[in-house]
C-alpha cells in the first residue's frame, strides 16, 4: 500500500511540475537568437509621454499665486495644497500600485534616450520661475494671515520638489551636453545634471546637500559617521 501511494504522489507531482514548466516556457520571451540573452521583441514605453505630467505637477505647486493674481480671489492660493494633499492621495488610492517595470535588458537604452533627461531638465526653469513669481507676489501684496500661511506651505512644497529633483540629478555622472552628439565620456566626469542639481538647490539655500549627500551619506550610510542614518532602535 505505501508503494502504491508513493507512485501516485510521484505521478501527480510530475504532472504538476510539467504543467508549471510548460507555462513558464510559453510565458518567457524568445531569447535564443538574441545577443546577450535579450528579447527580440522591441520594448515600447507606453507611458513615454505621460512622464510629461512630472513637469506639470511642480508647475501646479507654483500656480496658486498666479491664479490669485489673475482672478483676485485669495482662496486660489490654497488650490495647489488641496490638489497635492487631498486629490493626489485619493487618486493614488483609487489607481493602486503600478507594478510595471521595463525589463533589465532595455534599461541601458532608456538611460541613453535623451527624451527622459530633457523632461527632467525642463523642471529647473519651471521651479525657478514659480519660485521667483511667488516671492514677488507675496512680497508686493498686502495679504491676510491665511493667505500668507498658504504661501509658506506652497513655498515649502515647491522647495521640496526642487530638492527631490536635485537629489536625482546629483547622482548622475558622465552626461554632458556633448553626449547628445555621440561623444563617449568618462563616467567619472561630472555632467550637466550635477550642475543643474546645484542650481536648483540654490533656490532653497541647500547647496551643501549636493556635497554631503553624495560624498557623506552615500559613503557613511548606516554607520555612526552618518547623521542621516538612524541609530538602532531610534525612531524618526
Amino acid at each position: 500500500m505505501p508503494s502504491v501511494l508513493t507512485r501516485t504522489i510521484n505521478r501527480a507531482t510530475n504532472r504538476a511540475t510539467n504543467r508549471a514548466t510548460n507555462r513558464a516556457t510559453n510565458a518567457a520571451p524568445d531569447t535564443a537568437n538574441a545577443p546577450g540573452g535579450a528579447s527580440d521583441s522591441v520594448y515600447r514605453d507606453r507611458k513615454r509621454y505621460a512622464w510629461l505630467l512630472s513637469v506639470l505637477i511642480p508647475a501646479g505647486a507654483a500656480s496658486g499665486p498666479l491664479w490669485a493674481y489673475l482672478t483676485g480671489h485669495l482662496a486660489a492660493l490654497w488650490l495647489p495644497l488641496i490638489v497635492t494633499y487631498v486629490v493626489f492621495p485619493v487618486l493614488d488610492t483609487l489607481l493602486g500600485q503600478d507594478q510595471s517595470n521595463p525589463p533589465e535588458h532595455v534599461v541601458a537604452d532608456l538611460d541613453a534616450d535623451h527624451y527622459y533627461r530633457y523632461v527632467t531638465y525642463a523642471l529647473i526653469p519651471i521651479l525657478w520661475l514659480g519660485f521667483i513669481f511667488s516671492v514677488w507676489f507675496y512680497s508686493s501684496h498686502p495679504l491676510p494671515w491665511y493667505a500668507q500661511l498658504a504661501g509658506v506651505l506652497s513655498a515649502g512644497m515647491l522647495g521640496g520638489y526642487g530638492i527631490n529633483v536635485a537629489h536625482e540629478l546629483g547622482h548622475k555622472l558622465g552626461h554632458k551636453l556633448g553626449h547628445k552628439l555621440g561623444h563617449k565620456l568618462n563616467d567619472r566626469q561630472p555632467g550637466i545634471e550635477r550642475w543643474l542639481a546645484k542650481l536648483v538647490l540654490a533656490m532653497t539655500g541647500y547647496g551643501h546637500f549636493y556635497i554631503e549627500h553624495n560624498r557623506g551619506h552615500h559613503r557613511d550610510v548606516s554607520t555612526p559617521a552618518d547623521p542621516a542614518s538612524s541609530r538602532m532602535g531610534e525612531s524618526i
